[in-house]
């Protein structure tokens, strides 16, 4: 009994000597106002964001585009008056990629210009390349077997066709109070730590030297 009441008076001490421990930690208050003032009345977010992203562009690691973001970004720390502001290196990560231009036409059985987008790191062309369209999806060793010797001066189209619905409703609408509240209450879903999705049985290496093989 009377070891559970030293234990008990311990631990109300414990609880009380919390409150001076962190009384005495000082909080620079004319700082925090400081640092209030400037987000509220002096943000830059918005321009910086627009200039990064409008500007800019996209900034795929090992691109110009990143190169020229980091040292913008350097230049305005220096301008805010941040001193030694310098572009760090963050480990080997490889060749780097720019797309300088990719132009895609159908020609038969009418003309038809159409959009197209280059996949970061993908091969160029080295000028203009024309050819018949063929939908092979490889995936599996299977596909290999399946498409070999048939893909020659074709130009492969390597994934599935998406199923795209109409759809009726506007792209844009004006979030009433009561949507907003329930954006701050739905949970950030984890993710898996494979990545998720179907992983393809073969390796892009081996499907790389599959295409140069076939001369596609």
């Amino acid at each position: 009994m009377k070891r559970n009441r030293l234990l008990t008076a311990a631990l109300a001490l414990s609880v009380l000597l919390i409150p001076v421990a962190f009384s005495q930690e000082k909080v620079d208050v004319g700082m925090v106002n400081r640092i209030w003032e400037e987000g509220i009345n002096r943000s830059k977010i918005m321009e910086t964001l627009s200039y990064l992203t409008d500007v800019i562009g996209p900034r795929i690691p090992g691109t110009p585009a990143m190169k020229k973001a980091c040292e913008w970004t350097k230049s305005k720390f220096s301008e805010w008056g941040m001193a030694n502001a310098a572009v760090e290196p963050c480990g080997e990560f490889g060749l780097g990629w720019a797309n300088e231009y990719i132009s895609v036409h159908m020609i038969e059985p009418a003309y038809a210009p159409l959009l197209a987008s280059a996949k970061p790191w993908t091969l160029g062309t080295q000028g203009k390349i024309k050819g018949q369209p063929l939908l092979a999806v490889v995936r599996t060793k299977a596909d290999i077997e399946k498409w070999k010797g048939k893909l020659k001066g074709a130009i492969v189209l390597t994934d599935p066709p998406r199923q795209v619905h109409p759809s009726f409703k506007p792209i844009a609408r004006r979030y009433t109070d009561e949507d907003l509240k329930k954006l701050t209450e739905t949970p950030i879903p984890l993710q898996p730590k494979d990545g998720g999705g179907e992983k393809p049985e073969i390796k892009w290496e081996e499907l790389e030297e599959f295409y140069k093989n076939e001369e596609v």
